[in-house]
């Protein structure tokens, strides 16, 4: 009888060991799945050249340092990624874009994903206007096609406000969309991915 008690006991100690392990394992489990999005971003970042040393050009702007920006808003938008595009954007950040008012990074995101589904094989070009101290204007222009296969040549300006951090808090956009033919495109490089450093821009109006 002792020695069937002691087995028993053996037995329930090999049991609570064996519970322990799994418990333990996925408590770590647990915590790898809350670390492994963080992880998943900053690998994105590191690969997008998109850290935030590189990313986070700071006012007071110079000449310089203003076109640099608008390179670096031109390369994130060209990606066509919204969670890379919205960390330039401060969290509390206010838009205007077109006749829509998307209110920080959650719905810039939102925003963002419903644009590059509808507006589809998208390049666009961004060029310095003016600068002053902690904002930037911008003229922009890009072509994408919708789900029928029309062709659009999209014109634009933007008014940036910067807080100290480097991040946009401020933004309003008013677009113009011309209809094109495929035979009218401008815009040819591999995409998604930034324009080419020969690229002409856009030089002109048209």
């Amino acid at each position: 009888m002792t020695e069937h008690v002691g087995s028993l006991a053996h037995v329930d100690r090999l049991t609570i060991g064996l519970i322990m392990a799994l418990l333990q394992t996925w408590l770590w489990w647990l915590n790898l799945s809350e670390l492994f999005p963080l992880y998943v971003r900053y690998l994105t970042m590191k690969t997008l050249d998109c850290t935030p040393s590189s990313l986070l050009v700071t006012p007071p702007f110079t000449l310089e340092s203003a076109i640099r920006k608008v390179r670096l808003a031109e390369d994130a938008w060209n990606s066509r990624d919204p969670e890379r595009v919205a960390l330039a954007y401060s969290e509390d950040s206010v838009w205007r874009n077109r006749h829509l008012f998307p209110r920080g990074r959650d719905q810039i995101r939102a925003f963002l994903a419903h644009k590059w589904e509808r507006e589809l094989e998208y390049r666009l070009v961004k060029a310095l206007w003016a600068y002053s101290e902690d904002r930037i204007a911008v003229r922009f222009r890009y072509e994408w096609h919708d789900a029928t296969g029309q062709w659009f040549r999209s014109y634009g300006n933007e008014l940036w406000e910067f807080d100290d951090r480097g991040l946009m808090r401020r933004r309003e956009a008013s677009i113009n969309d011309l209809m094109i033919s495929e035979s009218d495109r401008t815009f040819f490089w591999p995409a998604p991915g930034p324009r080419p450093a020969d690229h002409p821009g856009i030089p002109d109006v048209k």
